[in-house]
């Protein structure tokens, strides 16, 4: 019995150990396709915490070459997003044509009362009738 266990405990222990060693196993080095880096790209848009509704941002990739264009709500927004992108692997150089749409009170109240009217109105569009406070 004490053997058997023994047989057992050594057939895990070695088993994790494998597990482990091919888990920080260094991935096939090549050169990543314009596909590869346009999703890394995206998904790096994607995840910046300030990008908002009212930012519309696209990417291409030639050749390892990544530009962004459209428009952001705030300067900042343009900065961070060309620090983020310079962060992708496989990108080799990065044009920025991001435009930064006007900055005044009267377009911030605009977009908060279009987006406010937008939620609030919610309930009264066809087919949901009956759907209160979703």
């Amino acid at each position: 019995m004490k053997r058997n266990f023994m047989k057992m405990l050594g057939l895990t222990a070695t088993l994790a150990l494998a597990g482990v060693a091919g888990a920080n196993a260094p991935k096939p080095a090549g050169p990543l396709t314009d596909a590869d880096i346009a999703a890394k790209a995206a998904h790096e848009i994607r995840m910046y915490s300030r990008y908002s509704i009212w930012d519309n941002v696209n990417l291409r990739v030639h050749d390892g070459s990544l530009e962004l264009v459209g428009q952001v709500s705030q300067p900042y927004k343009k900065q961070d997003l060309q620090r983020l992108m310079q962060r992708v692997p496989g990108v080799t150089a990065l044009t920025n044509n991001l435009e930064v749409l006007p900055l005044s009170p009267f377009d911030d109240n605009l977009r908060h009362s279009g987006c406010s009217a937008h939620s609030h109105h919610r309930e009264e569009r066809p087919g949901n009738a009956g759907r209160r406070g979703e």
